[in-house]
């Protein structure tokens, strides 16, 4: 009979604190340890041999598994670590307990990824201090697991946005709602006392600190409160059982999630509204951005601002995108956060931009946001008006006259069609109809233009094939005409997007769009724009629309004109199907002056706000960086300094202001006169970051550091920059979705995400 197979040898407790270990790795089922690692490799550099060949330092972490042996354990650390491992002997057990820093790196670097432990459910080991992780709980591990806090939150923040902002609109979902704010408590003055209610503030107390980090780090992964109950339970399962000194052994529910993520967001407005307040940040501007990272698009209003020489871009509140319109509740509710976690922000705000680029990207309510802002302000900020927007949006909304489902229908096969034709592609040199995006006017017609470009060629493949997406001739003659008039529109874009040269930015835009009313009122024979007098002598058969007027035989004239095939075809439906060429011309008619409406009402309007824009608002944002204020001119420096006079006023004092301007001037004359200065600035690009080009805020002995803060708030407000300063966060997917039927501009679940996300860079501001 064969002798029975000795045991394997278990992991003794012991070992944890006598060769300084901890447990990584315990298995699932019996919670015994199946990984350990070595605290002096990750608390410590690994010892270098006196005269040997000098070696790049390991980072590696060792690991011990079964079978456990401790003579390799001891030789390891006598092996890597004698002179540690010689001073950690000596020492008495309490002083080992504490012999390890605070700050040692809580994840173990691995080359296997066998043995890698899994960061998608992160255990207890990596949450609790090193030196803290014995096998057998200590008086030190439940002080960490027994922490509490209290949060002094102001009255405003908890009643105006927790409660009546981020709660009020959940989408019906009341996991993070209720009349009283569990764990709010509002402190009481004493009778008698003349304390300001407004100035009154609320105590938040959380039982555990280490449940809220855990909670905090696991919502900011994007994951739901359902799916950071299961992620916080596996990642207790390995903690001591303290009894009734700690709940964190029992299960942790929805609502106790809810609660922990509605502090965090208290005391991040909180941590916001004190940034604001305090004299590092004399203005902010706000960048409104485009939510891409979720199952439902959304507006991330954020607030830009510079203290110490560092730009930061923090969460303000998000807007879920709604299908109805929404423009002035969205501005309001944006000027409802302002009011409470900035209440200067009339003077305060510099500057609001869209870091996506293009307004043309973002959501109708953008355009309202910022006119309102910008009104609301006492000194003129930085936005951009871009008339361009106004003109894509009045060509997008007057193009559904003649997108029809049933035109939609047709392109769309028509070009999936022409793009699966290898032999026609082969035929025309790799000339591919182009795709496009269902709702970008601009987009359908690109691919309506290659389909104008390459019409005899694709006629004579559909009258050869038949297949069914074959246009009819009204079909044809829209394309022809739509893209006619979107050729004018485009070339007016154009012309809106290039700086003007010897006239202001308004005039500029006003002339191009004027232009753009004549020559579309010309070529189409409209009449007008029109004064209420005049259509008194318009026939009843003319079609009207806004300021103009349009007869149907000046439509069928301009239909003809565009060539011989619109010509033809319009003669052919004129007389075979004229109930077809009736519907075609007037959709035409509707869609012209659709077009010529909506541009003269967008002159009439800006015609009216001039005078108040003209003092709202300015377009172009001046130098910033070091290596181009050197080259400005010291009395358009000035002039700059005078458009921000009324909010420099509020946060500096005379003399700091006229330090300003003195900094410059000798920023200035030290370009000019020290060659290694002039080697520094010259050798910075003008897409250098804020915080590269300034550094200190010195240059040689010149300091310049009051330049640097008037500076970085100019710098706030600029698009490229906010774009530049995106952090990681943002690009990844978070797992939130719009409740299908609500008309709620927010979602507390949304806000949770994105204010952990930013929870502890906001705490080391």
């Amino acid at each position: 009979m064969a002798p029975p197979k000795p045991q394997a040898r278990k992991f003794r407790p012991q070992w944890g604190l006598q060769f300084a270990l901890a447990v990584a790795e315990r298995d699932p089922a019996s919670g015994a340890p199946k990984t350990v690692v070595c605290l002096m490799c990750r608390a410590f550099e690994r010892d270098e041999t006196v005269g040997a060949k000098r070696r790049k330092p390991k980072t590696r972490v060792q690991r011990f598994s079964p079978p456990w042996r401790p003579d390799n354990m001891r030789r390891h650390l006598e092996q890597q670590h004698a002179v540690r491992w010689g001073e950690y002997q000596a020492l008495s057990e309490g002083e080992k307990r504490v012999f390890f820093p605070t700050n040692v790196p809580t994840l173990v670097d691995t080359d296997d990824a066998d043995d890698a432990i899994s960061t998608n459910v992160m255990t207890a080991v990596e949450l609790l201090p090193q030196e803290l992780l014995d096998l057998e709980p200590s008086a030190a591990v439940t002080a960490v697991l027994g922490q509490t806090r209290t949060f002094l939150i102001d009255r405003d923040i908890v009643d105006e946005l927790v409660r009546g902002v981020l709660l009020n609109g959940s989408n019906g979902d009341r996991r993070g709602s209720s009349g009283n704010l569990a764990g709010f408590m509002l402190q009481e003055a004493e009778e008698g006392e003349d304390v300001d209610l407004n100035e009154a503030r609320y105590a938040v107390h959380v039982d555990s600190l280490l449940q809220l980090n855990m909670c905090i780090r696991y919502i900011s992964g994007g994951v739901s409160f359902k799916q950071a109950i299961q992620l916080i339970g596996a990642a207790m399962e390995g903690t001591p059982d303290l009894g009734d000194r700690s709940r964190l052994g029992s299960a942790i529910t929805e609502k106790q999630v809810a609660v922990l993520c509605r502090v965090a967001c208290s005391v991040n407005l909180q941590r916001i509204k004190d940034l604001l307040a305090s004299g590092g940040v004399w203005a902010f501007a706000v960048a409104l951005e485009n939510g891409k990272n979720a199952g439902s698009p959304y507006l991330d209003v954020r607030l830009r601002f510079e203290q110490d020489g560092v730009l930061h871009n923090v969460h303000l509140i998000a807007i879920a995108i709604q299908e109805m319109e929404m423009d002035q509740q969205s501005d309001e509710l944006v000027v409802r956060c302002l009011d409470v976690v900035a209440p200067e922000w009339k003077t305060q705000l510099i500057g609001v931009c869209c870091p996506d680029g293009s307004l043309n990207s973002m959501p109708q309510c953008v355009r309202e946001i910022m006119d309102g802002l910008a009104q609301d302000c006492i000194a003129p900020v930085f936005y951009d008006s871009n008339a361009g927007q106004q003109l894509d949006r009045a060509v997008q909304k007057a193009c559904g006259v003649v997108f029809d489902e049933l035109f939609m229908t047709t392109l769309m096969g028509l070009t999936g069609h022409l793009r699966r034709q290898r032999t026609l592609i082969l035929e025309m040199q790799g000339d591919t109809c182009p795709k496009f995006i269902d709702g970008s006017w601009q987009s359908v017609v690109k691919a309506m233009r290659w389909l104008v470009t390459n019409r005899t060629r694709v006629i004579q493949h559909l009258e050869a094939r038949r297949p069914v997406c074959t246009p009819n001739l009204e079909w044809w003659i829209t394309v022809i005409v739509v893209t006619s008039i979107a050729d004018l529109v485009e070339a007016t874009l154009a012309q809106l997007r290039t700086p003007a040269v010897s006239s202001s930015l308004a005039t500029h835009e006003r002339e191009c769009l004027t232009k753009l009313v004549a020559d579309l009122a010309m070529i189409t024979g409209a009449m007008g724009p029109l004064l209420a007098s005049q259509f008194f002598s318009i026939s009843c058969d003319d079609l009207v629309g806004g300021a103009f007027a349009l007869n149907r035989g000046a439509i069928v004239s301009f239909m003809k004109v565009q060539g011989n095939f619109a010509s033809n075809a319009m003669d052919f439906l004129l007389q075979n199907q004229p109930a077809t060429a009736q519907v075609l011309v007037d959709a035409t008619g509707s869609f012209v002056l659709s077009v010529l409406g909506r541009i003269h009402h967008h002159l009439v309007e800006s015609s009216v706000t001039s005078h108040r824009s003209s003092d709202c608002a300015v377009s172009a944002i001046p130098a910033f960086l070091p290596n181009l204020l050197c080259n400005v001119r010291h009395q358009d420096f000035v002039a700059v300094m005078k458009q921000q006079r009324l909010r420099l006023e509020k946060r500096f004092s005379a003399d700091q202001i006229e330090k300003i301007e003195a900094q410059h001037r000798a920023l200035r004359r030290v370009y000019q006169l020290e060659d290694h200065i002039r080697q520094r600035l010259d050798s910075l690009s003008t897409s250098a970051s804020f915080g590269e080009a300034w550094q200190d805020g010195t240059f040689g002995d010149t300091d310049c550091r009051l330049l640097r803060s008037f500076c970085g708030a100019l710098a706030s407000a600029a698009p490229d920059v906010a774009k530049r300063a995106a952090t990681e966060d943002e690009f990844a997917l978070i797992n939130w979705r719009k409740v299908p039927f609500t008309q709620s501009l927010t979602d507390f679940s949304l806000e949770a995400i994105l204010h952990a996300q930013q929870y502890r860079s906001l705490a080391c501001i």
